[in-house]
């Protein structure tokens, strides 16, 4: 039995699938696949662009412009073609055309986005994907990146607020509420009440994932952080505090169970995956 191209991945394999590919269609055996072969062509696109293969990648390209013409997929796909054998300004170019054409198609806007990412324009990237979250407020892919990149410019507190906007899309997303926390726990460091902030989203993070390992770290982090805080720097922050955010300030009890909680649950899962006692262990 020949193999199948649809359960190899192009991005680990391209070699195999442009091998595996070239075998089936000079033996006519890509009708196998049936409907599944425009999926088989877009793969062998992408597995023949990481390989440089740019003449079959264009080949792949033209079939499936043939049977999807004007189909944003397809249009983003020869944007993938530009970036791979023409200039930057080029593939620009024609994302601007096409958005001009259509502004509502997400997937062009996503490839000029990744495009400017790509080259280091982490500005431009940035104002772009603002005005495309204003636009299409729930793509929570787009709010994940655009909190990615404010975090890499060290704006927690913008990459908080993202966080904040995915929450109201998915409630109930442990990931989610870990992130929210992980900013919050940077912010820490010049303010110490973002610890509370950030002990109560690592909390929630494990009440909806009781095996969430990051969480559970992230609790232990929180707790050991506020028990180093002098009673001095407590009170100045319980005095400094919001009646918002005092509600929130656990006390030196409750700090103290959550620390000898998420210690055993972190050595409990430590126990049953090894590679989480090698990632603390570095």
């Amino acid at each position: 039995m020949s193999a199948n191209i649809l359960e190899i991945s192009e991005l680990k394999d391209p070699q195999r699938i442009l091998e595996i590919f070239e075998e089936q269609e000079s033996t006519a055996k890509l009708d196998k696949y049936e409907d599944l072969v425009w999926d088989v062509y877009q793969k062998v696109f992408v597995a023949a662009l990481i390989v440089k293969e740019d003449t079959l990648a264009k080949k792949c390209w033209n079939r499936l412009n043939d049977r999807f013409n004007k189909s944003p997929r397809v249009d983003g796909l020869y944007g993938m073609y530009l970036e791979a054998t023409s200039s930057f300004d080029d593939a620009l170019s024609y994302y601007n055309q096409k958005l001009f054409e259509d502004p509502t198609n997400t997937i062009i806007h996503k490839r000029k986005l990744s495009l400017l990412r790509s080259v280091g324009k982490t500005i431009e990237c940035m104002n772009g994907l603002i005005e495309y979250v204003d636009t299409f407020y729930t793509d929570v892919e787009a709010w994940a990146e655009l909190a990615d990149l404010y975090f890499s410019v060290e704006a927690y507190e913008k990459a908080a607020f993202c966080y904040e906007e995915m929450l109201l899309l998915q409630p109930y997303e442990p990931r989610i509420f870990a992130k929210l926390a992980d900013a919050n726990f940077v912010m820490s460091k010049s303010n110490p009440i973002h610890l509370w902030i950030s002990l109560k989203h690592y909390c929630r993070a494990v009440e909806i994932s009781e095996a969430y390992f990051h969480a559970w770290y992230g609790v232990q982090q929180c707790c050991e952080a506020i028990n180093k805080l002098s009673k001095t720097e407590l009170k100045r922050i319980q005095s400094r505090a919001s009646e918002e955010t005092l509600n929130i300030l656990a006390d030196s009890v409750k700090v103290e169970k959550l620390l000898k909680l998420s210690g055993k649950k972190v050595s409990e899962l430590t126990s049953q995956d090894e590679s989480l006692y090698k990632l603390l262990a570095a």
